[in-house]
């Protein structure tokens, strides 16, 4: 087939996809990233032909594959991630992604096309650097199962990675013209995406193939990994199978998001139903890693740790990405659609209750675990009321969040995450200021449960009223910004019916 009629077929396949090799793949381009690959490989053989008496040329082959080996997906998660995000704030900053949007095509086509075709140029040179690494994995000695293991594991992750990078990119409530959003996916990329996948995949996925840990000096970071009683460090193939589809229930919740924000910019970032979704996921994977019999580092009490920093961030990022804005409010208040099931699923509803059922859903882990955690040693009534006074303490947050967004300020995300970073650093700065003597005072306890710090040592039965008053004082202060949410709500719903009767 000629070269025209495979580019016709590229453009019948996906014409964002042409659009993109036409917009990237320029003979400059491709001439500096196919030069700097080769010029990056010569250097990594000079020292072959230098042979030392204290390492063979086996041993020269394996440096080869280690430096790749790490190097790869470093470069790949960074400079990949970061073509995605600049790519899609040019195109905004153009207009030209409204124009996209306008296409008659599916978004999901559109944004593979983007995902495919902008990287193209690293895409070419990790390529490039392929056969170097395949050879220099067969001369060190190591099976070539690693090989395929490497790519399927690198190409899963990128994928997922670089969907991430297309919702950063989509996002309009990011700004992504005004903002590095670019530069801190970029930072993701070093920091994260790329330590953690080899951290894990070299702890699990690649742990018993053949005489791998040549490949790696150092120690595996986990020792021993299991999921409900199954260890993700002696068999590979449960090891792979896991980690693949993970990755691939991730990325498919991402390219729902992505789906549904493409074409509606102004909505919210997640949908009621998949928070839902989501945060039973996410939680039963983590409970998941604590089922684990052989794992004696791992205690009930840094489960509890675990899952409520984790949960304590996931719901911090629920309500920003539940929230409706003051438009959106509006178009909800325009029918009677007020009812409990349309605050549990519509999405332009107010988010209060959504996040309380997130929470009601991290509860069912949480609570039984801090039960676990504690017992004979606090007493039951506390370790009731410490969940109830967390839980209460992140709806205040949400219906602070809500209130905020109800008003007419430009960027309510900002404010919104301002204001609970006040919420919360604010008080932790007064508490120690105000912490005099050992034991504490009861007031004092009841301030710290008050502002949502219920975790300390229960040092005397009679303190269970102080903690007791700082649950109480949280429920009327919710109780309060609730009556505050519905009068401005009843406000907005007014003006609502003023500008119809007009």
């Amino acid at each position: 087939m000629s070269t025209t009629g495979w580019i016709n077929r590229i453009g019948d396949w996906n014409p964002q996809f042409l659009r993109e090799c036409r917009g990237h793949l320029r003979p400059r381009s491709v001439i500096a990233a196919v030069g700097s690959s080769l010029v990056l490989q010569v250097l990594i053989f000079l020292p072959l032909l230098r042979p030392t008496a204290t390492m063979t040329a086996a041993d020269h082959w394996l440096v080869v594959c280690q430096l790749l080996t790490w190097t790869i997906p470093y470069f790949l998660f960074v400079v990949g991630g970061y073509y995605l995000v600049n790519d899609l704030a040019q195109e905004e900053k153009r207009g030209t992604l409204n124009f996209i949007r306008l296409s008659p095509r599916p978004a999901s086509g559109i944004l593979l096309g983007k995902l495919l075709g902008v990287p193209i140029l690293p895409y070419l040179i990790v390529l490039s650097l392929v056969p170097l690494h395949l050879w220099s994995m067969v001369q060190g000695g190591l099976p070539v199962i690693f090989f395929f293991s490497y790519y399927a594991l690198l190409a899963a992750t990128a994928f997922l990675c670089f969907s991430l990078a297309l919702l950063m990119g989509v996002t309009s409530q990011l700004r992504p013209q005004q903002t590095p959003v670019a530069i801190a996916f970029a930072g993701l990329g070093l920091f994260l995406f790329a330590p953690g996948f080899m951290v894990w995949n070299i702890s699990t996925s690649w742990r018993r193939i053949g005489n791998i840990s040549e490949l790696f000096a150092n120690d595996p970071m986990f020792s021993s990994v299991s999921w409900v009683y199954t260890s993700l460090t002696t068999d590979i193939i449960w090891a792979h199978g896991f980690t693949l589809i993970n990755l691939a229930i991730l990325a498919r919740l991402v390219w729902s998001m992505l789906e549904r924000l493409f074409h509606q910019p102004r909505t919210t970032l997640l949908s009621k139903r998949l928070s839902y979704l989501l945060t039973a996921y996410l939680n039963i994977v983590l409970w998941g890693f604590f089922q684990n019999e052989n794992a004696t580092n791992w205690t009930t009490a840094d489960a509890f740790a675990v899952l409520y920093m984790m949960n304590f961030g996931l719901i911090m990022l629920l309500m920003l990405a539940l929230t409706p804005h003051r438009q959106q409010l509006f178009d909800w208040l325009n029918y009677p659609r007020t009812s409990m099931a349309a605050r549990l699923w519509a999405d332009k509803s107010p988010a209060v209750t959504a996040v309380g059922v997130n929470i009601l859903l991290v509860s069912l882990l949480l609570v039984p675990t801090s039960v676990l955690a504690a017992q004979g040693v606090l007493p039951l009534a506390y370790l009731l009321l410490m969940p109830l006074s967390v839980a209460l303490s992140w709806l205040i947050y949400a219906t602070v969040t809500q209130l905020i967004f109800t008003t007419r300020v430009r960027t309510p995300a900002l404010w919104a995450m301002g204001t609970i970073m006040m919420l919360i650093v604010v008080p932790l700065i007064v508490l120690v200021l105000l912490q005099t003597g050992d034991p504490p005072v009861p007031m004092w306890m009841t301030l710290r449960t008050l502002v949502g710090y219920p975790f300390y040592e229960y040092p005397q039965s009679g303190y269970l009223s102080a903690v007791t008053a700082g649950v109480g004082l949280q429920a009327l202060i919710l109780l309060g910004l609730l009556v505050m949410l519905q009068r401005r709500l009843s406000k907005l719903r007014r003006s609502v019916q003023m500008e119809g009767a007009s």
